[in-house]
């Protein structure tokens, strides 16, 4: 790699926002009442340093009781969020001490959702939880959280007899990287050091510096990017 100097005019601010929907399709079978279940890998592809703002997750698991199930998604860092524990239990009379006897999930998981997916049981309906709901926990554990890396869906059957698989996750996220140019102290003001500490971390192969796509790899984009973020300045 070439090292590189620069010479950029003093400014003012700027942050990084991007929007990123990432979806696995394993197909993968969901071991039949063995708690620690499958787990499905999830990487996002973003800037080192991003973070979580916002979260959806669009979920589509064939099961013939879905009161079996408990599935959670973890992020790179460890932060996680259940997103269903086995509907129906505990049980009110219905629909009985087993959960939900209904099949298939085909839903979107979102906080701001008009039901809660534990609640929703028919012994009619297939998928029997669908459309968009609330989670089982919030998913608002996971603002602020590392954005960048393998992400995990666990998905476990908790009860004997009925089986399915996951089809499909998808990740609708939305996260953003803390003032760009600003890299060293003192922090708040972008300048010469913020320059330098660049410099350093281009030079070193740090993927601090990897700020524009191509992502993963250092080259002229991130110097562009770089100057440009730190003549912009930040908010």
């Amino acid at each position: 790699m070439k090292h590189v100097s620069l010479l950029i005019v003093p400014a003012t601010a700027v942050s990084l926002a991007s929007a990123q929907p990432v979806c696995s399709t394993p197909n993968t079978p969901i071991p039949d009442d063995a708690s620690p279940g499958v787990q499905i890998p999830i990487i996002v592809d973003l800037p080192a340093g991003s973070l979580v703002d916002s979260i959806t997750v669009d979920l589509d698991i064939d099961h013939d009781w879905v009161g079996d199930l408990v599935v959670t998604l973890t992020g790179p860092g460890g932060a996680s969020a259940v997103l269903l524990d086995r509907a129906g239990i505990p049980s009110t009379g219905f629909p009985g001490p087993f959960g939900c006897g209904g099949r298939n999930v085909m839903a979107t998981f979102d906080d701001a959702g008009p039901i809660a997916a534990e609640s929703v049981c028919s012994l009619t309906g297939d998928p029997v939880i669908s459309g968009v709901v609330r989670p089982a926990g919030a998913l608002a554990s996971l603002i602020g959280a590392d954005a960048p890396g393998v992400w995990t869906l666990t998905v476990a059957d908790n009860s004997a007899f009925d089986t399915g698989i996951v089809r499909s996750v998808c990740l609708d996220l939305e996260a953003s990287r803390p003032c760009v140019p600003d890299l060293a102290a003192p922090f708040g003001t972008l300048n010469f050091f913020d320059i330098s500490a660049f410099i350093g971390l281009f030079n070193a192969g740090d993927p601090a510096a990897d700020v524009a796509a191509p992502f993963g790899s250092l080259n002229f984009f991130d110097v562009a990017e770089y100057i440009a973020r730190f003549n912009a300045g930040c908010p």
